[in-house]
């Protein structure tokens, strides 16, 4: 788990004296680089300013080693998996997949490469061409702020996202939320807890048609 991110990491740590906070991460990191699974409840909640209610549903949030992922959410019939160099989210009985591998369009791909860097002290590519990312820490969690490098317009419009915020217990080791920003105001988080470490489950979890 190498490259980009631990230089900003450096830089910040460096700024800002966070020397017990990157033993942290780093813990929190190795956790996920050493489990071959893990299976997590997760609350999805879709804010819409156009709507006075937020949409909010009930799933499941996998992992399996080296790099597959997914959110299963039976009850709305929806599903985001992040697996072989693809971003697919099923809903409504329709796939829709994101490509673009390494140009910062999937905020999925931006955070798996923000936790697989966090293990690592070298570095060899630019922090700029993929995303600015800040740390904050406050009563031991630590929230990664990410905002997409992109200044090309047509690019621009690609974008799934403004800005991602991920926030890290760092006593339990644990990731507890994500929010994904969009254009406006509106905004897409997830909330996750129960976390189970090598835990079985089947491949269908990954795969769209568990949902179509």
């Amino acid at each position: 788990m190498k490259k980009w991110f631990i230089l900003l990491l450096t830089m910040v740590w460096a700024v800002t004296g966070l020397s017990a906070q990157e033993t942290a991460l780093r813990q929190f990191a190795r956790q996920y680089e050493t489990a071959h699974s893990m299976k997590a409840n997760v609350v999805q909640t879709h804010h819409n300013v156009a709507f006075t209610k937020d949409r909010v549903t009930n799933g499941h949030f996998y992992y399996k080693r080296p790099d597959r992922y997914s959110m299963l959410f039976r009850e709305s019939g929806e599903m985001l998996i992040a697996s072989d160099n693809q971003f697919i989210k099923v809903w409504n009985g329709k796939q829709h997949v994101a490509k673009g591998k390494g140009k910062g369009y999937n905020p999925f791909e931006i955070i798996q490469e923000v936790f697989r860097n966090l293990l690592s002290r070298e570095g060899d590519a630019p922090l700029s061409d993929k995303a600015d990312v800040k740390l904050e820490v406050k009563d031991a969690v630590c929230t990664i702020t990410i905002r997409p490098a992109v200044t090309n317009p047509k690019e621009k419009r690609r974008l799934m996202f403004t800005s991602c915020l991920v926030s890290v217990d760092l006593k339990a080791s644990e990731l507890r939320s994500l929010r994904i920003n969009e254009r406006g105001e509106n905004y897409t988080q997830y909330d996750f807890s129960h976390y189970v470490w090598d835990v079985q489950f089947g491949d269908d979890v990954f795969d769209a048609q568990t949902m179509m």
